[in-house]
């Protein structure tokens, strides 16, 4: 059943994120996924789950704090990196054997290490790669995804695939905090000229 091994996990996603990203990677059939910020492992636990067992994961964490049950079940194809993003990329690639054809990004929620991720990550996506962006209706990671799909570089972006917010009822200059959604972009080789929608 695909409920526990979604819902079992520390992930700090709603039931509804789980599952898409469950569904996705099930989906998409990835040989070699990127996750960018793993914290406790559940959104690791959640892809691992859902991939072939010829697949490899590998997640970046500068602090990850994965129990020793998380660890047992992810090892021997999960390589985790404690390092951060976009510097530790090379790194993962060299442990994948290749470039991703999937990304679940969920580090720096800074609009600026939003922006830096994906620019950082399109040296390491194969065409046509999916990069899904967790808590997307935070107005800073809402930014960094819009100012790099306003470069008009090779992102299509495919909109928000859940659309659950989860408000804190607090404000930041001026913007209520809203955590959740998850936003889902395309790679391609070449620019995406004329085809930026950005989500307000």
């Amino acid at each position: 059943m695909i409920a526990d091994p979604v819902l079992d996990t520390p992930a700090q996603m709603t039931p509804r994120e789980r599952l898409l990203l469950f569904a996705l990677v099930t989906a998409a059939l990835p040989t070699r996924v990127l996750e960018i910020g793993s914290c406790e492992g559940g959104s690791t636990l959640i892809i691992h789950r859902a991939l072939d067992p010829s697949a490899v994961l590998v997640s970046i964490d500068p602090r990850p704090r994965w129990s020793d049950a998380t660890r047992r079940e992810l090892e021997p194809r999960t390589h985790l990196i404690t390092g951060s993003s976009p510097e530790s990329l090379p790194a993962a690639m060299q442990c994948a054997g290749g470039k991703f054809q999937f990304a679940l990004v969920d580090g720096d929620h800074s609009a600026l290490g939003v922006a830096a991720d994906l620019r950082g990550l399109a040296a390491y996506l194969e065409p046509g790669a999916l990069v899904l962006l967790h808590d997307a209706h935070y107005w800073r990671v809402r930014e960094g995804i819009d100012a790099v799909l306003r470069e008009k570089g090779p992102f299509v972006d495919v909109g928000l695939v859940s659309v659950e917010p989860t408000p804190e009822g607090r404000e930041e200059q001026g913007h209520a905090v809203v955590w959740g959604g998850l936003r889902l972009l395309r790679f391609e080789a070449e620019p995406t000229a004329g085809r930026y929608m950005p989500c307000s």
